[in-house]
C-alpha cells in the first residue's frame, strides 16, 4: 500500500489548503475580536469570587493554597509567576487567559485535524470561537483556562501519536519510547488535576485501536524486507535492525501506562507535601 509523504504532525507537505487557512484565521479573528472588545469595553469586569487572585498575588505574607481541585494549586503557581513580571492586576489575568485560549485553540485544531479530519477541526474551531462559556471564562479568576491549555496540548500530542503510527510507525528506539513515556506522564498528571483528564484516555484508546491494522501491516512488510536484507548484511548491523524494529501495540500500551502511573503518583506526592494530607486522604 502506498502512503503520502507527511510531516511529523501529519500534514501534507504541500501545506494546508488556502481556503482552510482562511477559515481558520477567520474563526480565530472573530473569537479574539469578541474577547478583546469585551475586555476593553469594561462590560465584563474580571471577578475573583474564588480568591485565586488574592492567593496568587505577590505579597509579603504567605497564604494557604486554594485547594478546590488538583489543578488549583498549579494554576495559582502559574499566576504568581506571571505577576512577578507584570505586577498584581486583575486585567493581567484576563490577558493571561486570552493567551492560554489562543494557544489552546491551535492545539485543539491540529489535534482534531490529525484524529478526525479537517471538517471536524473547522467545526471545532468555529464552536470554540463563539462559545459563551469560554468567553465568560476569560473574566473569572479560575483554573479552567489553565487546565484547557494542558488538556488541549495533550490532545495535540495524542493526534501526533495517532498520525505517526498511521504514516511512519513507532519503533524500539530511545526517541519513540521517551515520547510515549512523557506523554503518559503528562496524561497521568492531568488526570490527577481534574476528572476531565480521563476523557483523554478515550481519545488515546481510539488512536491505539484505529491504528492497530497499520501496525500489523507495516510490521509484516518490514519482516519480509528484513529477511531479504539480512542475507546481505554483516553481523555488525544487528543494532540497526533493533532500532528499526516496529513497536507492537502491547509495548506502546505498557510504556504509556507506566508513564501515566508515574505522572499520577508524582503529582499526588507533590500535593502531599503542599497540603500535609496522605495520598489516600486526597481522594
Amino acid at each position: 500500500m502506498m502512503y503520502r509523504q507527511c510531516t511529523t504532525i501529519g500534514m501534507n507537505k504541500k501545506t494546508i489548503p488556502v481556503k482552510e487557512t482562511i477559515l481558520i484565521f477567520l474563526c480565530f479573528a472573530i473569537g479574539m475580536g469578541i474577547r478583546i472588545f469585551l475586555l476593553f469595553s469594561g462590560k465584563m469586569p474580571v471577578t475573583d469570587d474564588m480568591h485565586f487572585f488574592e492567593f496568587s498575588a505577590i505579597q509579603e505574607k504567605s497564604m494557604a493554597p486554594v485547594m478546590t481541585s488538583g489543578v488549583a494549586f498549579a494554576y495559582s503557581e502559574s499566576l504568581s509567576n506571571v505577576f512577578k513580571f507584570v505586577g498584581n492586576r486583575l486585567t493581567v489575568v484576563a490577558w493571561y487567559h486570552i493567551l492560554l485560549q489562543v494557544v489552546s485553540f491551535f492545539f485543539l485544531f491540529f489535534g482534531c485535524r490529525l484524529l478526525f479530519g479537517k471538517a471536524a477541526a473547522l467545526f471545532e474551531s468555529a464552536f470554540l470561537a463563539v462559545n459563551p462559556w469560554l468567553i465568560k471564562g476569560i473574566f473569572a479568576v479560575t483554573p479552567e483556562n489553565f487546565y484547557l491549555f494542558w488538556w488541549s496540548f495533550l490532545f495535540f500530542l495524542i493526534g501526533i501519536f495517532a498520525q505517526k503510527t498511521r504514516v511512519k510507525g513507532w519503533y524500539r528506539k530511545n526517541t519513540d519510547e521517551i515520547y510515549l513515556v512523557l506523554m503518559g506522564f503528562l496524561i497521568g498528571m492531568v488526570c490527577i488535576w481534574h476528572i476531565m483528564g480521563f476523557l483523554l484516555l478515550l481519545f488515546l484508546v481510539y488512536a491505539l485501536f484505529m491504528n492497530m491494522s497499520f501496525i500489523i501491516e507495516k510490521r509484516n512488510i518490514w519482516e519480509k524486507s528484513s529477511a531479504i536484507e539480512s542475507l546481505l548484511k554483516d553481523e555488525g548491523d544487528a543494532e540497526d535492525d533493533k532500532n528499526r524494529e516496529m513497536m507492537p501495540l502491547t509495548s506502546e500500551i505498557f510504556i504509556l501506562a507506566a508513564g501515566m502511573f508515574s505522572g499520577g503518583y508524582a503529582t499526588l506526592m507533590k500535593y502531599t507535601g503542599v497540603t500535609g494530607l496522605y495520598i489516600q486522604e486526597q481522594f
